[in-house]
């Protein structure tokens, strides 16, 4: 067999040596920095845009206190109720001779000590609350788009003449007495509470202690009386015990009520009155509010904080809050505000019942108190029809601290029972007849456990710059500070380039300028020619060059015959 001629072994392909030279290697380092550079930029672009779009992070926690601080309880009822004291005495009295005893009544409390410390006649009592809730009604409860129209039925209506001259008559009392229209709610409403008011007690395991309350008025209208426990700052001393703390009851001749009576309401985010939590958001805050203390009932009501929610401040339509600060500051005192001024819109003066929101008294010197409204000059073609209360509420945001209660009802019975105990043991248990008149309600704390859900920036500047140094590290080995030096290190070269291009710019500029300077004064602008340019041609330059070539051919000859004498001084 032949043996087959001319046939080559493959050659083996050095991938080695191929991919080990110089070459390849460029290519290969060089798409690793192509490639962590697009990585790096893209983290960098999400990490911009999470910056700028403020993402929020929630943080949750369980926090356990050793005490609890006494919360701002707000109690209301209806005005007929509270008024059912003074409507047994009318009836018993029969109101006879009514202007001639609250003048007498008046004419005993000739001094501003008197008026304020003294008892009042019930007559007083209740004209005083009338004219109060006079202007509760008419400058806090009315909604915004029907004020105008009633403060000017109030100022000059006939039907309103009764009131308007009760209303300055005591007016005029206050002013020779020279008391504040706040005293006068404040006095007038206590010496209306007292009749129902049968205690009202902050209870400590301190029995020693007798902590002394007084009911703090809040609001007084035509419908609405409210009022918040008050004392010494030891009242408000926080709670450091599982167990009672508080204790309401309230007796009302219920025989004398005309209409059907409202439970009382007990708010414990204190709130100045149940109007209040309609105003801000058409009732949607009923969190930490009890409406079941009606008469005749004896209730035990468990209370505690299931949560406090702290939210960042926002624009975003269903997550609009912001923080406020100090007493008068809410979204309920927001509305108010734009309720003061609009009353002076409409009649120049300042609402009585909104002299707290006066940031400045020098305002009072341009809009003072509203007296009576009988200087209102507004004319109903005259009328702002384009504020409503709506457009108040666009202006007012909720607080972004909210806290959620639980509330709970252990018993309900008759106040009047009662249990008789002898040597320390129960001996027998006596039911009275149930007494409808009183109300009793006592408050017990249960756990001083809650959640505290808290809203946070998900970036701010420091840990935003940590992240974006956590990114350059993370692809390119580089650092923030790293970076900084490059860019400085590029601005400083690209500094020097552009100086030194100036630099040759303003020496072309000075070289051009040197050049311009050296032309002759005689130069022609019209052309290069000089003026001794002779027009006629070449024609008179040869006839005078041949005769200054003759001429110095003449001066050599006669210099070969004359010896010169370098010293012609010599002899």
């Amino acid at each position: 067999m032949g043996e087959i001629v001319g046939v080559m072994n493959p050659e083996k392909v050095d991938w080695r040596g191929i991919f080990c030279s110089n070459r390849w290697s460029n290519y290969i380092f060089w798409f690793l920095v192509l490639l962590f550079t697009a990585l790096t930029l893209r983290d960098l672009n999400e990490a911009v845009n999470d910056y700028l779009d403020n993402e929020t992070q929630t943080n949750m926690m369980m926090v356990f206190n050793e005490t609890m601080t006494f919360p701002n309880i707000t109690f209301c009822m209806g005005k007929e109720q509270a008024m059912l004291p003074i409507q047994e005495m009318v009836e018993k009295d029969g109101g006879e001779e009514w202007d001639v005893k609250v003048n007498a009544s008046l004419a005993r409390l000739n001094s501003t000590e008197d008026f304020l410390e003294k008892e009042w006649d019930f007559r007083l009592i209740r004209e005083a609350i009338e004219v109060i809730g006079t202007f509760y009604t008419y400058e806090r409860e009315l909604m915004l788009e029907r004020i105008p129209l009633n403060l000017l039925m109030l100022g000059k209506s006939s039907k309103t003449l009764v009131k308007r001259q009760m209303v300055q008559q005591w007016f005029h009392e206050l002013d020779v007495r020279n008391v504040t229209f706040n005293q006068f709610v404040q006095k007038a409403g206590y010496e209306l509470i007292k009749l129902s008011l049968q205690r009202m007690k902050r209870l400590t395991r301190d029995t020693e202690r007798d902590l002394t309350t007084y009911p703090l008025i809040k609001w007084i209208s035509a419908s609405l009386f409210c009022f918040q426990p008050a004392a010494q700052a030891e009242f408000f001393k926080p709670i450091d015990f599982q167990g009672e703390f508080f204790n309401l009851q309230i007796r009302s001749p219920i025989a004398y009520a005309k209409h059907d009576i409202d439970c009382i309401t007990v708010d414990f985010a204190g709130r100045s009155s149940d109007y209040e939590r309609f105003a801000v958001g058409k009732g949607r805050s009923r969190d930490g509010v009890f409406e079941e203390m009606c008469f005749g009932t004896d209730l035990h009501l468990n209370v505690e904080i299931v949560g406090i929610y702290k939210q960042l401040e926002n624009n975003n339509e269903g997550k609009k809050c912001t923080v406020y600060e100090g007493d008068n500051e809410s979204e309920y005192g927001c509305l108010l505000k734009c309720r003061l001024n609009f009353i002076r819109h409409v009649c120049g003066c300042t609402a009585m019942t909104l002299r707290d929101f006066v940031d400045d008294e020098k305002e009072l010197e341009e809009f003072p108190l509203c007296n009576s409204y009988e200087n209102c000059t507004l004319l109903p073609t005259q009328l702002p029809v384009n504020e409503t209360e709506e457009d108040c509420k666009k202006e007012c945001y909720r607080s972004c601290t909210t806290v959620q209660w639980s509330i709970s009802k252990d018993m309900s019975s008759s106040a009047a029972q009662l249990v008789n105990f002898s040597d320390g043991k129960e001996d027998t248990l006596e039911k009275s007849q149930k007494d409808p008149n009183v109300t009793s309600i006592s408050f017990h704390w249960r756990t001083f456990e809650y959640i505290q859900t808290e809203q946070d920036w998900e970036y701010t500047w420091s840990s935003f710059m940590g992240n974006v140094g956590g990114i350059l590290g993370c692809w390119l080995g580089l650092s923030v500070l790293g970076l900084i030096q490059g860019s400085f290190f590029i601005y400083d070269k690209c500094a020097a380039a552009h100086q030194k291009k100036r630099q040759e710019e303003d020496e072309n500029e000075q070289a051009a300028r040197m050049k311009a300077m050296d032309r002759k004064v005689s130069s022609n602008p019209l052309g290069s020619t000089s003026l001794s340019f002779n027009p006629f041609g070449d024609f008179v330059d040869e006839t005078i060059a041949g005769v200054r070539k003759k001429s110095r051919q003449m001066s050599m000859g006669s210099s070969n015959d004359v010896e010169m004498n370098p010293n012609p001084s010599a002899g």
